[in-house]
Parts: structure tokens; sequence; C-alpha cells
């Protein structure tokens, strides 16, 4: 399963939240979480004081083996190529970036994977992502003398956990993914465990608030506590969600749109997860709108946790901790 033992700690740094997760990974066997931390906090001042705080549980170094990174303007293409020699591969991969991948060179971080083949053709996941927009992300960590020896896309992130939880289950089949965050939303099409498409949807849990906030003219907090427990509100609630609902929908169906000349049959499943997904209503709109059943995805199914971590923070956070989880399976 993993080449050989040794402690991966990942950060996963939303816009609203950060979790950090340290999970022994040990050849054959199961992957075990020694440490997790989340929390939610409203400015960035607050992050020396959670980052001090996870060091010291943790015992570690200034050091994060990976970041996920989510909001940094990224772009994520699945392309076909000719089968070529390797100087001609790399010119003809660099002339599909500068397709796809239009931002400035100097402001340009690219990196490809050749992930299959079909005939005399190759295919290549190319992702890139704007320098200065990575940058500004890391810039809350690297100022404090935190560094990092990786960054990966966020949904290349739940990629590795969809894989790793799934296995062969699904190895025939075209998935969605849909990780509903607080600022974001992330959406990810497998074909064959291959992502296809991964696309960050600027729509997420906030905006959700926002129009219960509008529609029944309470503060953002009335209407957070009113989202996540509606009570007898509930065809209130669901009533002022209506219009968000459908736009949301809507950009989900166009994204299905970016598969370029790949075929990617028909997509049955989708796996919605996130905190934004537990919005009451969100599951059965989508469902209807998209056609799709809507599948539960248990993070933590494949790990074992160790026993002297709390459970409680599992309970309350599971649909939170897919991305975090998935930066530590290198």
């Amino acid at each position: 399963m993993f080449a050989s033992q040794r402690r991966v700690i990942s950060v996963d740094f939303g816009g609203t939240s950060i979790k950090v997760a340290q999970v022994l990974l040990k050849g054959r066997k199961r992957p075990i979480i020694e440490g997790l931390y989340y929390e939610k906090f409203s400015s960035q001042e607050d992050l020396p004081r959670f980052l001090s705080s996870v060091r010291e549980k943790l015992n570690m170094r200034k050091s994060f083996n990976v970041i996920a990174l989510h909001g940094v303007q990224s772009i994520y293409r699945f392309v076909e190529v000719p089968k070529l020699d390797e100087v001609e591969l790399e010119k003809a991969i660099h002339y599909e970036e500068e397709i796809y991948v239009p931002f400035p060179p100097e402001e340009r971080v690219v990196d490809y994977d050749i992930i299959g083949s079909s005939g005399s053709n190759y295919w290549v996941a190319l992702a890139g992502v704007k320098k200065s927009n990575v940058l500004d992300l890391v810039a809350p960590f690297t100022d404090k003398g935190f560094v990092f020896h990786r960054a990966e896309l966020a949904g290349l992130a739940l990629t590795n956990l969809f894989n790793f939880t799934f296995a062969d289950e699904f190895k025939d089949k075209s998935v969605v993914i849909l990780d509903v965050g607080a600022k974001y939303s992330i959406f990810v099409v497998l074909m064959h465990g291959l992502p296809v498409i991964i696309r960050e949807i600027s729509m997420g849990g906030d905006l959700f608030t926002e129009y219960i906030e509008d529609a029944l003219q309470m503060s953002k907090n009335e209407a957070e506590l009113l989202k996540l427990n509606p009570g007898d509100r509930y065809e209130e609630v669901i009533t002022a969600l209506d219009p968000i609902f459908y736009r949301f929908s809507e950009e989900i169906k166009v994204s299905m749109e970016y598969t370029g000349n790949i075929s990617i049959g028909k997509i049955e499943d989708i796996f919605l997860i996130g905190g934004g997904s537990r919005c009451p209503g969100l599951k059965e709109r989508l469902g209807k709108a998209l056609k799709m059943q809507i599948r539960p995805w248990d993070c933590l199914s494949g790990f074992k946790i160790d026993k002297r971590l709390s459970p409680a923070i599992f309970d309350s956070k599971k649909d939170m901790l897919h991305v975090c989880l998935g930066a530590t399976l290198l």
C-alpha cells in the first residue's frame, strides 16, 4: 500500500478554518491517525496561537509535509498528447500549458503527470496555479517560520482519499465528488479512479447563510444557527435557500461539460461532503436536479485511530476532514 513507514503532517487551510492531521503510514498496514486538530476562526490573527498549540501537541518542528491548496486560482485539465520521445513530449505538453493555463509565464507554476494512454496518445493530467496566490495562502505560515515540503490541489487530495477508501469498488465507473466548503466548493469527476475534472466553484455554506439572512431578515449569526438547526422553521429555510440551490445545481451541470474530447460515460453517483453539505435540503435538491444518487463517504474508513485521541472531534467534524486526510496519502 505505502512504500515504507513514515509520518506525514498535512494542513488544510480553508477560508474560515484550519485542519491539521498527523498520520503514520505503515507499509501495507492501515494508516494510523495520530493527531487531528481543527479550529474555526474569523481572523488570521488567530493562526499563530493555533499553530503554536498544534506544534506543542505534536512535538513537531516548524515543518509540514504538505499543504492542500484552496482558492488559489488553479487550473486542472485532462489532455491527450501524442506518444513522443521525452524532448518532444515536453514541447507538446508546454503547448497545452500555453492554451489551458492562462497566467503570465512568471506567475505560472505547472506540473503534469502521465496517468494513462489510449492508442497512440498519452492521457496527461495538467495542473497549474498562480504563484502569487499560493504565496499569499502560505504567507501566514511562512511569516512565522513554518515551511512546507509539498503543495497539492485540494481536488487531488480528495482523489487520493477516494481511491484509498474505495479501492476497486468504482474502478470501472465515473463518479462525482462534491466538497461543499464555507467559501468554495470543490467539484471532481473521476473516471476509473482518474481525476478528469477538478474545479473550484465560488459558492459554499457562507453563501447559503447569506440567503437565509436576507430572506428572513435576521443577523448572520442567527441565520447560521437556523441553517444548522432549522427545527419547525424548516420550510421557511428551504424556501429561502431554493434560489441559491438552483444556481448551485446549474453550476454543477455546467462543470460537467468541461471534459473536452474525453468521454466519461454515464455518471450515477455523487459523493457529497464538506461542512456546507449539512445544509438542509441540499442533498435532496442536488439529487433531483442532477438525477444522481447521493452517496455517503466516511473519510475515516480504512484508517485506524490512535487510542489516545478523543472520538469527539471525529463525531462532529467527520464531513470536513476529507481533504486534510487525503493530503497525507502521498
